[in-house]
């Protein structure tokens, strides 16, 4: 709270549609590289970091890094670009922030160890599934 009495907690906001596609986007982008246990985080009444956390696992490092690089250079192509990236150096954790949309690609132990689902479980959360397309004939 401000001396003034204002308060300094985010005010409750509709999240931009551009921006739930963002993270849905990332989301797919994800999927396409076989990432699993893939999530939306819409954490835009909890912080101003950000609007939306995606949360995925890569099996491996290059795994990870392949989702990572997926994501980012399909982004690319859409004039999409990351405001920072953090983790390159090892493929643990990779964090890809696009501003409103924070993209978090881990292994499965770090993923575990540091619980974001734990952390941000107030959220509102989706999981998105690789479902194939149901075909009738």
């Amino acid at each position: 709270m401000h001396s003034n009495g204002q308060s300094t907690s985010r005010p409750a906001r509709p999240v931009h549609q551009n921006i739930a596609r963002l993270a849905r986007r990332a989301a797919e982008l994800a999927l396409e590289k076989k990432a699993t246990d893939v999530k939306i985080f819409n954490v835009s009444q909890l912080t101003s970091i950000a609007d939306f956390f995606v949360i995925c696992t890569g099996s491996v490092d290059t795994h990870v890094r392949a989702i990572f690089e997926h994501i980012v250079d399909e982004m690319k192509k859409e004039e999409i670009r990351p405001w920072h990236i953090e983790g390159r150096e090892r493929y643990q954790w990779i964090l890809i922030d696009f501003v409103d949309v924070v993209v978090h690609v881990f292994q499965p132990e770090t993923r575990e160890f540091y619980g974001l689902e734990r952390l941000w479980g107030d959220a509102q959360i989706e999981e998105i599934r690789d479902e194939p397309l149901s075909t009738t004939n």
